[in-house]
């Protein structure tokens, strides 16, 4: 899956405008181009595609893997007592039997705070980006 992901390009276009293409170029890789449009641009339309592009580059290529990633942990987990990978990670990483009860309390603690910093982003955004948004 890293293989994958590491090496997955999508095809230039003529919306890339943020980063200097050298001539001739017909495919953008992550590390080389689409980190660096995904950090700087402010473009909506060359975002959208690179990311749209990026996970159809990617994602189908990597889902059997990960499917049986996900199966194997979860034979695992069961292997080693726990109904799930999801449960070894949640109790054995946090030590905390009743974590969806602890989280839930946390969340409607920190809720208030979130709407109010979703609603500041939002309206920076469209400052940037305008209608968009």
């Amino acid at each position: 899956m890293e293989t994958i992901y590491d090496t997955g390009n999508i095809p230039m276009n003529s919306v890339i405008n943020t980063i200097n293409v050298p001539a001739g170029t017909i495919q953008l890789y992550l590390d080389k181009h689409l980190n660096p449009i995904m950090y700087s641009s402010k473009d909506p339309k060359e975002l959208e595609y690179v990311w749209k592009e990026w996970r159809k580059a990617v994602g189908p290529k990597m889902r059997k893997y990960y499917e049986k990633f996900v199966r194997l942990n979860n034979v695992a987990a069961r292997e080693n007592g726990w109904t799930d990978a999801g449960a070894y990670k949640r109790e054995s990483k946090y030590e905390v039997k009743d974590l969806p009860e602890v989280a839930e309390k946390f969340w409607d603690e920190l809720k208030p705070f979130y709407d109010e910093l979703h609603a500041y982003v939002r309206y920076r955004l469209k400052d940037i980006y305008g209608d968009i948004v």
